[in-house]
């Protein structure tokens, strides 16, 4: 349970599940824009994802850093670089994503005497669709793997120390903080084995203010996306519906205390 103070602000990290952009972004590429279709059948418009739905119920200022694809590195290292410099803060929620995610800070040239710094995107093991867009990160994926440099039990660990370090940040500065699991952590062929990882893990007894921790149903715990009552944008595409985000911002609600 997490005791806020208000009026202050909300800081909010993650992926997809928490990026608002996703579906506009996601509706303006012709190779992704089908995977929107709803059960309706049409095409889904944007709706409010839940930092802002959260916002709106506790009645504070939100400031959202969430980025689509991005991995629990990546999700680390902007919330570390945020909350460090932050102020006014009444609550951070970080909600994590799927362990077999690696992000990369890159910089890139915007001019002769300039550069933007941008996050390089992959998901080991994400198959074969749409090749040409994924052509570079299929390319290092081979690369990791030729050099026996990603599997899921390591990409676990690797999650579990980022985990823990955040929580450890925001003890030792007095930030208010609920974590979570957005969509499951692992696909399912390898929910066992990283599971049996985590009863191992020294961080197993170690979590607070994780909300659905140690993860796994099997474990007594829970992902987000466990709890919405199948309100994804289709089947194929497990990102929460408009109803989706409404029930997480209800299931984190739950883990605020006024």
């Amino acid at each position: 349970m997490a005791t806020i103070s208000t009026p202050a602000k909300l800081l909010t990290f993650g992926c997809s599940y928490s990026d608002e952009n996703y579906i506009s972004a996601t509706a303006k590429d012709p190779n992704l824009k089908d995977t929107l279709i709803g059960k309706d059948g049409q095409h889904m418009e944007p709706f409010p994802f839940w930092p802002t739905l959260l916002a709106d119920q506790l009645d504070m200022e939100l400031e959202n850093y969430a980025q689509m694809g991005i991995g629990n590195d990546g999700i680390h290292s902007i919330f570390e670089d945020t909350i460090v410099k932050a102020d006014s803060v009444g609550l951070v929620v970080i909600m994590w994503t799927e362990v077999m995610r690696l992000s990369f800070e890159q910089f890139k040239k915007t001019g002769v005497f300039s550069t933007k710094n941008e996050w390089f995107k992959m998901k080991v093991g994400a198959g074969s669709k749409n090749d040409e867009f994924r052509k570079y990160q299929l390319e290092l994926e081979q690369v990791l793997n030729k050099n026996g440099l990603v599997n899921p039990v390591a990409l676990l660990r690797r999650s579990l120390r980022l985990f823990y370090s955040a929580q450890c940040i925001c003890e030792y500065m007095g930030v208010p903080y609920i974590m979570a699991m957005g969509m499951p952590p692992s696909k399912a062929e390898y929910q066992d084995k990283i599971a049996k990882e985590l009863i191992k893990s020294p961080y197993m007894g170690m979590m607070k203010n994780f909300m659905g921790w140690p993860l796994f149903e099997p474990l007594n715990g829970f992902c987000c996306a466990d709890k919405i009552n199948g309100e994804f944008i289709n089947e194929d595409n497990i990102h929460p519906n408009e109803i989706g985000q409404q029930y997480i911002s209800e299931l984190i609600i739950d883990e605020v205390s006024l």
